[in-house]
């Protein structure tokens, strides 16, 4: 059974070099870090 991740509100941050990201951690049913993924707001150097 596939289980829907767990999604809680962020607010973007911002990197070194200015570019604003969103990570995105969904957690397994022991509520650990299961993947983590970046979202950038444009392309990274």
């Amino acid at each position: 059974m596939h289980r829907r991740p767990t999604i809680a509100p962020v607010s973007p941050q911002e990197r070194e070099n200015g570019n604003r990201v969103l990570d995105v951690v969904e957690l397994d049913e022991q509520g650990r870090t299961a993947r983590v993924r970046a979202f950038y707001e444009q392309t990274q150097a």
